[in-house]
């Protein structure tokens, strides 16, 4: 697994990056500007040996860059629908810089700030992003701006769920053919690419180009103090030796519950091993290496929940998480007396009452916003000390958003010159603002977490199961969940004719737009 180097490299990027950023807090008001983009520039440079020999990058600027001509559309308006600051936590933060907007970082509103004056000076080309609020429905606005033929978005970003279905519908423009996009370039999600693209169609897309594909990313959050008040092995050496397991993580897990207050009631105010939800089972059934679906060798979606290995794998799932004796639901705290089941899962957690917690890095966010709990994080656990690799899901059925070309587009390939250009920019301004700096300097304590968010975001799952939901195979699972049971077979048997039918349904789809 990662040697001493990798991290003590990892501790000499987080020094580096902490006294840049100190050196910015020492500077006059019309200092900072230039002393953020010194700090920028060291985290740069600490990186840039390992990027050595990777397309794109260019070692003598020190930054990513395109082959396109800069020129080709000087004077336009990059017209492009995003989420609006109503969707909160989950709204879009890549392409303004704006006081108006719901952006949980300064230093995120400024690098796309500062993304959008390069774009400007270098390509010619203005940002000018469209909000669409939740009560506007964003699909509703895309499928009437088709109708019409408006011509009123050059890209459109709603969610991926969104998007297959907007693709379903011959809505999206196959990015795959546009001569300005390469999809095999690093700051696009080479996972994305190679597990949603039925029939090599590329309708949609994530990667650089959006911050939602990092704050819907999955892992395990554990209370340090917990952990060493009771003499047990510390996560992070776990994750270093291979042996950070599913059933090491419960066998931890169960050491920490406590009836606090002896009222034989466990609920909110108690202790409890792991603070979880419902969906949390698929999120730790991938992590065991599994899908729901994938693509086959003719790149067409087959049902891999079903077999042996993973039926086994769903059922033990269930079988532990659902054993109330350890595990407290957020679905399940209302019932408890609370109010906002979310909040109050993140505070079971933040005020010392769960060892662990699933979480996403929106969760993280504001874990370390409202709460001084000394916490890591690790990735999810593995199936067993054999599984080789560590996985993440990634929340592909509801809050990951992709960039998508409409076929109302007004010019295809200005869209795909453009949507190009965001991701390599947004490469170079907003992941460094929101890996690096929000998330390695304020939303972690340890070198140790820095290099665990790298294992995390390297291996990233979409799950094609969960951006399609082939016959609503992600809610028989969360259906399971909450009643209890474990019998995934029948009810995979039961749905069988309508999951087939959905894949059928997509197939079909694709068919008719070649």
């Amino acid at each position: 697994m990662k040697s001493n180097k990798k991290r003590i490299g990892a501790l000499l990027l987080c020094i580096i990056m902490a006294l840049s950023l100190l050196l910015v807090s020492c500077q006059t008001e019309d200092e900072t500007s230039d002393a953020s983009k010194d700090s920028s520039q060291a985290t740069s440079a600490a990186e840039s040996n390992s990027n050595v020999n990777v397309p794109g990058w260019d070692a003598e600027a020190n930054r990513w860059v395109l082959t396109l001509d800069p020129t080709k559309y000087e004077g336009k308006e990059f017209k492009v629908l995003v989420l609006g600051s109503t969707y909160g936590t989950y709204s879009s933060r890549e392409f303004t810089f704006s006081e108006e907007d719901v952006l949980q970082s300064e230093v995120i509103n400024e690098a796309a700030g500062k993304k959008n004056d390069y774009i400007k000076e270098n390509y010619g080309v203005e940002i000018v992003p469209i909000y669409a609020q939740q009560a506007d429905n964003i699909l509703t606005l895309i499928r009437t701006d088709i109708q019409a033929n408006s011509g009123s978005y050059d890209a459109v970003m709603p969610y991926m769920a969104s998007l297959a279905n907007l693709a379903q519908e011959g809505s999206l423009v196959d990015m795959a053919e546009c001569d300005n996009i390469d999809f095999s370039m690093p700051w696009w999600d080479q996972s994305s690419i190679e597990q949603l693209s039925v029939h090599d169609k590329v309708f949609f897309a994530t990667g650089d180009i959006t911050l939602l594909n990092k704050v819907c990313a999955t892992a395990i959050v554990f209370n340090k103090d917990i952990i060493q008040t009771l003499g047990l092995e510390n996560p992070y050496d776990l994750v270093d030796e291979g042996t950070w397991t599913f059933d090491t993580m419960v066998t931890m897990a169960k050491k920490y519950v406590q009836d606090l207050d002896g009222n034989q009631i466990y609920d909110y105010n108690d202790n409890w091993g792991l603070s979880s939800s419902y969906g949390d089972v698929i999120e730790f059934y991938i992590a065991m290496g599994l899908h729901l679906a994938e693509l086959d060798s003719n790149r067409e979606p087959i049902i891999t929940l079903g077999d042996t290995q993973s039926v086994t794998a769903i059922q033990k799932i269930l079988t532990v998480l659902t054993d109330r004796s350890w595990v407290v639901h957020a679905q399940e705290l209302s019932a408890m007396g609370a109010t906002d089941i979310w909040d109050m899962s993140l505070r079971i957690f933040g005020e010392g009452r769960a060892m662990f917690r699933t979480s996403a890095f929106s969760a993280v966010e504001k874990l370390k916003a409202n709460y001084e709990v000394n916490y890591g994080i690790v990735p999810l656990p593995k199936a067993d000390e054999n599984q080789e690799n560590y996985y993440s899901y990634v929340a592909t059925n509801g809050t990951v958003s992709g960039i998508a070309i409409t076929t109302g587009a007004p010019d295809p390939d200005f869209s795909a010159y453009m949507i190009e250009v965001n991701a390599v920019e947004g490469k170079n301004y907003l992941t460094p603002a929101y890996y690096e700096t929000v998330l390695k300097l304020q939303g972690t304590t340890d070198p140790e977490s820095i290099e665990m968010l790298d294992l995390i975001f390297e291996n990233a799952v979409y799950d094609l199961g969960r951006v399609f939901n082939f016959g609503d195979i992600s809610g028989i699972i969360s259906t399971l969940a909450q009643n209890s049971s474990t019998d995934i077979v029948s009810e995979l048997d039961k749905n069988e004719d309508a999951i087939n039918q959905a894949i059928q349904s997509l197939l079909d789809a694709y068919d008719a737009l070649s």
